[in-house]
């Protein structure tokens, strides 16, 4: 699991909570990556404004991390649109190959997200079945942590 925030076009690691089975990466705090490469960072790009997702797009676009990494805006865009009717964001491969992640984002307000929460797993693991459930559990836990907060859900 991580918790993450956007700066610019970056996704920074707030916390983590790494597991003991191993997926090629290991998260840090402080740890900064493209956002447009990552379920929290696709998953707060997706909750925001279209005013302030233009801040948070980089001028050039990344060189790829992994073959299957995002290579547009285009291929952005449909991801992040998919994101919004499911609740939730999907990296397959792209931050790491062999890993898959499910990403939501923690609005503090509508269109305005503070965080995002992922949870990572061996894209082996990643069924349909377990995807659809764990993204439901993901965006579940992303709109407890704003009511707790006392913020509105997205």
């Amino acid at each position: 699991m991580t918790l993450s925030h956007l700066e610019g076009p970056e996704v920074i690691y707030l916390s983590c909570r790494n597991s003991s089975a191993p997926l090629g990466i290991t998260f840090r705090i402080g740890m900064r990556v493209p956002a447009v490469f990552t379920a929290t960072g696709k998953a707060m790009l997706a909750a925001m404004s279209p005013r302030e997702l233009t801040q948070h797009l980089p001028s050039e676009w990344p060189g790829p991390v992994t073959p299957t990494s995002v290579s547009s805006l285009a291929a952005l865009e449909k991801e992040m649109g998919e994101a919004v009717i499911k609740g939730y964001s999907l990296d397959n491969g792209q931050l790491r190959e062999g890993m898959f992640c499910i990403g939501a984002a923690i609005c503090d307000r509508p269109f305005h997200p503070v965080a995002g929460i992922a949870l990572s797993m061996t894209a082996a693991e990643a069924r349909p079945d377990i995807i659809e459930a764990m993204g439901k559990r993901v965006r579940a836990l992303a709109d407890n942590v704003a009511e707790r907060m006392g913020w509105a859900a997205a």
